[in-house]
């Protein structure tokens, strides 16, 4: 008979349970009484009274193998006697994998089965005479085998009337839980398989703790009842309670907060035995019950640890091998409880995302080709929250293109009425505190860094270190990689719905963030003291909004003020107006106001309660007057604010950290205050075109880049911090750079391409990784340049007047050198094996500088003006093929090193030159192919490409083919290197 297969669906199964026994042990006695459970039970049970038994099973015996979900095997003193009954054991072994087998030692030692000792032992040797070593041996392999297994030993019984229920209750049970195909159909399920049954570990017989941790809607519990329908079989008790929250809340809501542990465990017992009838009477019967059996537990939606601590408080209540799997949305209760194999279930990828929601909408899993996408958008809506994908889905379902396209003008603004009430239950569980934060996350601070919203409401009444560490532990909120704040779509929508339902007068919400109702209520001046934060998108205003000079008078509360413009540019369009100006502003912490529309704050502003003040486009000429308090404050951004003449007296910002005036055509001085920004990080003053006065002698310890881009008037470069990690200073008029730059040891990147007036580049510290010289009027590098250990990129491309390169160190990966028009001499010295070398363009190579080039240099590939490949490659061709037979060279080819060259002709499309290489074994097949983009572009003479490689396959004869899309290839050649 072949092996059993899985393949085969549960309904060919004809059989829940196939016995095996010796009859004259058992038949009269326990196997009837079995049997009868089993009948009473529903459980359907192979019998073999019309099968005649012989000296070998026949033909339907295996077939009711086959068709058997589970094999009862009843080991008794003579079953061993029966080359009947071994043959058959050893039939059911062949489908163990796929089914269940469970043995029952009746009045016989399960070792005495296993080694075949005692009684058991001499009935299988007498069996076993006359019969071949292969028989014997398959037989003495199966005995021990089904032994190992665990099982029932009728030693341990003290009444076989209850034992037998409970077998049969055992296996009913197992039946209940056989897997089935319900999940094979879950979109993505096996990733979370992979990695779930890696945290298991279920060949370990150490009791392990495992917990499922993500939001609500995210699949937990499918992944928990996934496993629990896979592995069920594995365990000898399992129980699935897949809402421990809301049976904890229903006992203490009917009074019995007293000793709820012993509610709880009262409930969980009689399921995991199959017994509901039967009471538990005193509490840690669980620790009593379950210490010595292998058990699979799931509790679900676990909110408490005191749940835990009532069903599932010690590995050592269960047996080995047991496995507890816990899902909650909240991370702090497996922490506090010690369970530190967690699995954090993340949002599934846009593919997968899409997948489920066509699987619901159109019961496939794709969508009709003129549907893709309103899908799309639909799919973006939900946040791929699985919860929300299938509930939309379903949701969809049936409805045309046009009516899914109405729909998703409600979906956009609203929660699904499903999602939001599973949604809502974590948020409901929150104290007011921490609900508080979560509505200020949801309305203003979604994607800012969290040490910013810490700052923002750092005199709130609000706790935000821990209650930013609650919603984290929740699942309510995400930190990335950044430290930004993240909170999934659909958990947005629901916070801003809970905010609309505060009221139904919006101006008395505490938050405004509605295009259409914030605009109403600064056009009629209708705010008042509740709003707290008004978050506005004035590039989704249609009409121009006129406001009152009065119109944030009644808002005395508001802390957070955000005017932005998502597609702002360097014009954007004015969308609120203030015609007669603006007589009051709150004492915001956030003061966002893009393209604001006066010259002036108004004159009672008080900034000392400042975090971010951020106007870009602004009209503004001055912030304000005199020194002001500026402790909070940490960003400046007045970015192409064309109309600033001054920067106001910044002394007093001592938590400044960045400092931008990108654009800010009318700025002709940077003032002597920010000496004392003794915490700025970044100074960004690109394309102050006016800009010439800068304080001497900058010493700011933690500033890190400096980018004065654009700053035609600025002569003198500037001396401004010995911890500067990057410059740019593009595009200015500096000629020198001062000897100090030495010792900015934590200098990695300088750019001072397009200085023309800078002749002279003496001085570099040795921490430098980018150097960046292009267009500029540099004339010679320094030769210490060769003693830059980091230096990877160096740019040196339009220096006109550059004459010759010194020795570079061998750290270089990118040396560019195009249009070098009076670059006539390099350095011999140059060993970069990982280098890409660039001279395309630069005419006036001597023949010297070639040589060393193609003969001494080594590098990973080249590029130079050339008209013939050079005769040092030995192997050279017209046209873009040689051949070349290795076994004339004299050297291994597995592991061969040779240079190419190909000469390259112009295209009148003047496209970027890509270069194709094929290398080609005997009978055609490939042996390897190289691709070099991005060769050279719009040359007007013939150049030579260089290229290093190695041949990792021996080969007697080796065809080189070469190609470029857009560009002739000449000629070609092949140099095959030695060591020497």
């Amino acid at each position: 008979m072949a092996p059993c297969s899985s393949s085969g669906s549960s309904s060919c199964w004809k059989y829940d349970v196939f016995p095996s026994f010796r009859g004259e042990d058992v038949r009269g006695n326990f196997l009837s009484h079995l049997m009868k459970e089993f009948e009473s039970k529903g459980i359907v049970t192979f019998k073999d009274d019309l099968i005649e038994r012989s000296q070998t099973i026949g033909l339907e015996l295996k077939e009711a193998v086959r068709q058997s979900k589970i094999f009862v095997v009843i080991f008794s003193k003579n079953y061993a006697s029966s080359s009947w009954c071994l043959d058959e054991l050893v039939e059911i072994l062949k489908c163990k994998e796929e089914r269940r087998l469970i043995p029952i030692f009746y009045k016989v030692n399960p070792s005495d089965v296993r080694n075949q000792t005692g009684k058991f032992g001499r009935g299988f040797r007498e069996t076993c005479e006359g019969k071949n070593d292969e028989t014997q041996n398959k037989w003495k392999a199966a005995l021990t085998e089904a032994a190992n297994i665990a099982g029932e030993d009728s030693q341990s019984w003290k009444n076989e009337a209850d034992f037998l229920t409970k077998i049969a209750k055992d296996i009913l049970a197992k039946l209940n839980g056989t897997p089935s195909n319900d999940f094979e159909n879950i979109i993505g399920i096996e990733s979370h398989m992979e990695k779930m049954v890696q945290l298991l570990c279920l060949n370990d017989d150490d009791v392990r703790m495992v917990g499922i941790w993500g939001p609500a809607g995210i699949g937990k519990t499918t992944i928990a009842r996934v496993l629990h329908s896979r592995f069920s079989g594995d365990f000898r008790f399992t129980v699935f309670m897949e809402n421990v929250r809301g049976n904890y809340q229903r006992i203490v809501d009917s009074g019995g907060e007293y000793n709820l542990q012993a509610r709880l465990q009262k409930e969980f017992l009689p399921i995991i035995f199959n017994q509901k009838d039967r009471k538990i009477n005193h509490l840690w019967k669980i620790e009593e019950r379950l210490k010595k059996q292998k058990v699979l537990i799931v509790l679900g939606d676990v909110d408490k640890v005191e749940q835990l601590e009532a069903l599932a408080n010690e590995t050592r209540w269960f047996g080995p091998g047991s496995r507890i799997i816990v899902t909650t949305k909240d991370k702090q209760i497996l922490v506090g409880h010690e369970i530190n194999h967690i699995y954090e279930v993340k949002l599934p990828c846009r593919k997968t995302a899409l997948e489920i929601l066509c699987l619901y909408a159109f019961k496939q899993n794709v969508a009709p080709d003129d549907f893709m996408d309103v899908v799309v958008e639909v799919a973006e809506l939900s946040g791929h929250l699985p919860l929300g994908l299938r509930v939309l889905g379903s949701h969809m379902r049936g409805k045309s293109k046009d009516r899914w396209k109405l729909e998703l003008g409600r979906l956009t603004t609203s929660l699904d009425e499903k999602v939001e009430k599973i949604l809502k239950i974590s948020y409901d569980d929150l104290h007011i505190r921490d609900k508080a934060l979560f509505l200020h996350i949801a309305c203003m601070f979604n994607g800012e860094n969290i040490d910013l919203v810490k700052q923002m409401l750092v005199n709130s009444d609000l706790d935000v270190s821990l209650g930013l560490q609650l919603l984290l532990d929740k699942s309510l909120i995400q930190i990335n990689d950044d430290r930004e704040i993240v909170m999934h779509s659909l958990l947005l929508k629901m916070g801003k719905e809970v905010v609309c339902q505060h009221s139904s007068e919006p101006g008395k919400r505490q938050f405004l963030f509605n295009t259409k109702e914030t605009c109403n209520i600064l056009s009629n001046n209708t705010g008042s003291e509740a709003v707290l934060g008004i978050s506005l998108d004035t590039s989704e205003i249609q009409n121009d909004v006129f406001m009152s000079e009065r119109v944030f008078e009644d808002m005395r509360n508001l802390k957070f003020l955000r005017f932005y413009n998502k597609k702002i540019d360097e014009n954007p369009s004015l969308k609120l107006h203030l015609p007669r100006g603006l007589n009051y502003l709150p004492a915001v912490r956030l003061l966002h106001w893009d393209s604001y529309p006066m010259k002036y704050i108004p004159s009672q502003f008080r900034p000392e309660c400042l975090v971010e003040l951020r106007m870009m486009h602004s009209k503004v000429v001055k912030l304000w007057e005199g020194t002001q308090t500026l402790a909070y404050l940490k960003t400046i951004d007045l970015s192409f604010s064309n109309n600033l003449v001054e920067v106001p007296d910044l002394s007093k910002a001592i938590s400044l950290e960045t400092l931008c005036l990108e654009g800010c055509q009318s700025l002709a001085e940077l003032p002597s205050s920010v000496l004392n920004l003794h915490r700025l990080k970044w100074l960004r003053l690109t394309m102050c075109e006016k800009l010439e006065v800068i304080p001497l002698h900058i010493n700011l310890a933690s500033l890190e880049v400096l980018d004065m881009e654009g700053c035609l008037k600025l002569k003198s470069f500037p001396d401004i911090s010995k911890n500067i990690e990057r410059i740019f200073m593009k595009n200015t008029g500096i000629e020198e750079i001062p000897p100090s730059i030495s010792q900015w040891s934590r200098l990695e990147s300088l750019d001072i391409s397009g200085c023309l007036n800078l002749k002279i580049f003496s001085h570099v510290p040795k921490s430098v990784v980018y150097i960046y010289l292009t267009d500029s009027g540099i004339e010679r590098l320094p030769d210490c340049i060769k003693d830059l250990t980091w230096l990877h990129y160096l740019y040196v491309d339009n220096c006109r007047k550059l004459v010759s390169l010194p020795e570079l160190p061998s750290s270089i990966k990118i040396l560019s050198a195009i249009n070098c028009e009076s670059l006539e001499r390099i350095s011999s010295s140059f060993d970069c094996p990982n280098a890409k070398v660039e001279f395309s363009k630069s005419m006036n190579f001597d023949g010297e500088a070639r040589r060393v080039i193609t003969q001494q240099w080594v590098y990973k590939r080249a590029c130079l003006p050339g008209k013939e490949v050079p005769l040092e490659f030995s192997h050279r061709a017209r046209g873009g093929s040689l051949t070349i037979h290795l076994e004339d060279e004299n050297v291994c080819s597995s592991s061969l090193r040779f240079k190419a060259c190909i000469l390259l002709f112009p295209s009148e499309r003047n496209n970027i030159c890509t270069v194709y290489c094929r290398l080609i074994g005997e009978s055609g097949r490939l042996i390897a192919a190289h691709r070099f983009g991005g060769v050279v572009k719009d040359f007007v003479t013939p150049h030579l490409f260089i290229f290093n490689s190695v041949l990792l396959e021996e080969v007697d004869v080796i065809r080189f083919g070469f190609s470029s899309i857009h560009h002739e290839i000449t000629e070609c050649g092949v140099q095959i290197l030695t060591d020497a």
